[in-house]
C-alpha cells in the first residue's frame, strides 16, 4: 500500500465520519499518518501473525483496515464477533503502541 492509497483511505474515512457529525482525524494530518503507515502491512502470503495477536487487517473489499484476532488455521476473529478467513484478509500489521497518559 502507497501513501497515495493511504491517503484516500483517510480520506473516504473522513467523508465517513463528516457523514455521522464528526471526525477525529483532521486532513492535514494525513501525511504524517500515511507515512507511519506505508511500510508496516504484511501479506498473509509472505507471514501471518502469532495466533491469539490482535492486529489491523485489510480485505479486497473493503477500504478501511479493521481489529482482528489471528486464531491460527486460517481463521481471524473480528472485533465485532464475525469469524473471517484468511482468503478474505489479505494484509495486516501490529496495532499501534497506545498513547501514555502521562505524557
Amino acid at each position: 500500500m502507497n501513501e497515495q492509497e493511504i491517503i484516500s483511505i483517510l480520506n473516504e474515512y473522513l467523508k465517513y465520519n463528516e457523514g455521522l457529525g464528526y471526525s477525529v482525524i483532521e486532513p492535514e494530518s494525513f501525511p504524517s499518518i500515511a507515512e507511519r503507515l506505508k511500510d508496516d502491512w504484511v501479506s498473509v502470503g509472505e507471514r501471518l501473525p502469532e495466533i491469539n495477536q490482535f492486529v489491523l487487517g485489510c480485505y479486497p473489499f473493503g477500504r478501511i483496515p479493521i481489529i482482528f484476532c489471528y486464531k491460527g488455521d486460517n481463521n481471524w476473529l473480528a472485533v465485532d464477533g464475525e469469524l473471517w478467513l484468511t482468503e478474505e484478509v489479505t494484509f495486516w500489521r501490529n496495532l499501534p503502541t497506545p498513547p501514555n497518559p502521562e505524557k
